[in-house]
C-alpha cells in the first residue's frame, strides 16, 4: 500500500464518539463504540477551491465540530475550512507574515484558548508557530479577502540566531506557553485586544529540543516533551500569600520550581522489547472540558513506536509537591497492533471520558486503560507496568541518571 494511503493525523468530535482522520486525501470518520469500533462510517476527499485533492498534514475541529480546519504541505501558508458533514470547501485564506508579499510558513496551530475550537463561532481565532515567530490569527470567513497579513502587535518574533519555535499550547484563559529548538520555554499572557505582550517568563530547561508542550486548563502545570523524556513543571509561585502564574509575571529565579522527569524504566523497555524510546508530544486529559476543573486533569498520555504510554498525573503531582523530584512515576503501557512496525501515528484524549483515540497507519482505535487486560495470547493489545510497587524507585532514578548524565533534575 502506498504511503499516501496511511493515516497522518486525527481528531475527535465531542458530541459523540466519532473519530475523524486524514488518510491520504481521504477524510475518514470512524465509529468507536462497542463491537463496531474502528468501523468506517463516512468519507470524502479533501479538496482545494480549484477542485484538486490534497493530503492534510493537520486537521482540527472548529465551530462546535461543524467545520474542519486543515493544513496542507503543498501550501504551507494556507488555512482551509471544510464543512464537516459534506466535505465542501467553504473557505481558504493565505496567511502572510508582516507583509503581503511574505508567506507565513505555518508549522503548528492551536486554538486561541484551550477547547475554544469546540465552541460555536463563525470567526476563526488561532495561535500559530512560524519559524522564529508566534502569530495570532483572526480570520473572518465572511470577508472576501484572500490574504491575511499578520504582523505588528499580532506577531512575536525572537531574533536570536538559529532560534525556532517548535511547539505551543494555550490555557483556558488564552495564556501561551511555547517551546523552542534550544530547549527553552517561553510564557506569555493572553494577547490583549489581539496584541502580544513581552515574554513574561523565559525558562531555560535541560537544553534538549522541545518537540511538544501542553498545559492544564488552569495553566498551573506544563508538560513538555523531548525525544527521550517528558518533563513536568509547575509555573506558579507564591508572593505575599498569593499564587501567581508565570504568564502574568516573570517567575523569580529563587522561586522557580524544579523539573520532574518522566521516562519509561529500562526494565519495562527490555521486558517488552520496546526498542529505542522516541516520545510523541504528551497531552493532558480533557477533564476541564467536562466541567471537572475542580478535580483537575488526572492523566498524561504519550506514545513511542507501537506503544501508548500513560502516566497518572495525580501521582506525579503528589511526588512533585513532596519535592520527590528524584522519583520517577511508573507508567501504564499499552501496545496497539500485532507488531512493532504498526507504530502509533497520532493520539488524543476523548472529550466525554478519559479514553484515548489512537491512529495506526491503517486503522483507528480507542483505548480504555481501565479495561485493558494483560494476556499472553492478545497480540493486539497488552498492558504493562501498572503497579508502582513493582519497581524500586532508587533503581529507576539510577536508570535516569545513566540516561541523562550530569544534567540536574
Amino acid at each position: 500500500m502506498e504511503q499516501a494511503d496511511t493515516i497522518k493525523t486525527l481528531d475527535v468530535m465531542h458530541h459523540d464518539d466519532k473519530v475523524i482522520a486524514a488518510k491520504g486525501s481521504d477524510i475518514v470518520f470512524y465509529n468507536t463504540l462497542g463491537d463496531n469500533q474502528g468501523e468506517l462510517i463516512h468519507a470524502y476527499k479533501a479538496k482545494l477551491k480549484d477542485d484538486t485533492c490534497f493530503s492534510p498534514r493537520k486537521i482540527m475541529m472548529h465551530d462546535d465540530c461543524q467545520k474542519v480546519l486543515m493544513l496542507t504541505p503543498k501550501k504551507r501558508n494556507t488555512l482551509i475550512r471544510v464543512d464537516t458533514e459534506t466535505g465542501i470547501n467553504i473557505g481558504e485564506i493565505d496567511v502572510k507574515k508582516g507583509h503581503s508579499s511574505i508567506d507565513a510558513r505555518i508549522d503548528q496551530i492551536v486554538p486561541i484558548k484551550k477547547f475554544s475550537q469546540l465552541e460555536s463561532s463563525e470567526n476563526l481565532e488561532l495561535m500559530a508557530t512560524c519559524g522564529n515567530s508566534l502569530l495570532k490569527i483572526r480570520w473572518d470567513p465572511r470577508t472576501p479577502d484572500k490574504k491575511l497579513v499578520v504582523g505588528g502587535n499580532a506577531m512575536h518574533t525572537r531574533k536570536e540566531r538559529g532560534f525556532r519555535f517548535t511547539c505551543l499550547a494555550t490555557t483556558g484563559n488564552g495564556d501561551i506557553v511555547a517551546g523552542g529548538k534550544d530547549g527553552s520555554l517561553k510564557l506569555f499572557s493572553a494577547p490583549n485586544r489581539g496584541k502580544f505582550t513581552r515574554t513574561k517568563s523565559n525558562l531555560h530547561q535541560l537544553g534538549d529540543k522541545i518537540t511538544g508542550v501542553d498545559t492544564t486548563s488552569d495553566g498551573e502545570w506544563v508538560v513538555y516533551t523531548t525525544e527521550d523524556y517528558l518533563a513536568i513543571l509547575k509555573v506558579s509561585f507564591e508572593d505575599k500569600g498569593k499564587s501567581i502564574l508565570g504568564y502574568q509575571r516573570s517567575i523569580p529565579k529563587d522561586k522557580r520550581e524544579s523539573v520532574m522527569l518522566l521516562t519509561v524504566p529500562q526494565q519495562l523497555i527490555e521486558e517488552h522489547e520496546m526498542g529505542e524510546v522516541n516520545f510523541s508530544p504528551a497531552r493532558f486529559d480533557n477533564a476541564a472540558f467536562r466541567g471537572l476543573s475542580f478535580v483537575g486533569e488526572s492523566e498524561i498520555v504519550t506514545t513511542t513506536g507501537a506503544f501508548v504510554v500513560k502516566y497518572n498525573f495525580r501521582d506525579v503531582k503528589l511526588d512533585y509537591n513532596r519535592d520527590c523530584v528524584q522519583k520517577l512515576a511508573v507508567p501504564t503501557i499499552v501496545r496497539k497492533g500485532p507488531s512493532s512496525s504498526d507504530i502509533v501515528i497520532d493520539k488524543t484524549f476523548d472529550y466525554l471520558d478519559n479514553k484515548v483515540a489512537t491512529a495506526l497507519p491503517h486503522s483507528v482505535h480507542k483505548i480504555d486503560f481501565d479495561e485493558e487486560v494483560i494476556t499472553d495470547e492478545d497480540q493486539d493489545t497488552a498492558s504493562f507496568g501498572t503497579d508502582r510497587e513493582l519497581f524500586d524507585e532508587e533503581d529507576i532514578f539510577q536508570d535516569a541518571k545513566e540516561d541523562f548524565g550530569d544534567k540536574e533534575f
